[in-house]
């Protein structure tokens, strides 16, 4: 019996597949993800390996809720306890500031995913914008604490 992978925003279960991220149109990265823990990401252009992640400790497929033929546009991997890497057609690293609990990657009209994740307190990151709005009620953006970009 194939593993099967949990998407924590859905609750839908996943088998061990690949998935193409989505951009502008375009399929920037593959994301092979092996054994629930496992991810492997790949230039689709260029068959290039980029990098690879194992033993993470969770992984959000992004999910678009309009159209299940866009699933999978974007992904957050967690790595260590606020460590998470974000993957769209752009890879970075980031610490949140507490554990996240939901993630969604809705496709706009251009075919560019609006990824958005929430923290156990409430906060609001942007994906695509490398920030977040604190549950504050200041609705006021702050940066991301990245700590690494992927180079491509």
């Amino acid at each position: 019996m194939k593993n099967l992978l949990k998407n924590f925003y859905t609750n839908i279960a996943f088998p061990d597949s690949e998935y193409l991220t989505l951009y502008n149109f375009r399929r920037p990265y593959s994301i092979k993800i092996c054994n629930e823990n496992n991810v492997f990401i790949t230039n689709n252009e260029t068959n290039e390996k980029i990098c690879n992640f194992n033993n993470v400790k969770k992984i959000f497929i992004g999910i678009d809720p309009n159209d299940a033929k866009l699933n999978g546009n974007t992904f957050l991997i967690q790595t260590e306890s606020l460590k998470y890497v974000f993957i769209s057609h752009q890879i970075y690293i980031f610490i949140s500031e507490s554990k996240i609990m939901s993630y969604i990657s809705e496709v706009d009209s251009n075919n560019i995913p609006l990824a958005k994740a929430t923290d156990k307190e409430n906060n609001t990151y942007i994906m695509s914008e490398k920030v977040f709005i604190k549950n504050d009620n200041k609705l006021k953006k702050h940066k991301i604490n990245i700590c690494k970009f992927i180079d491509l």
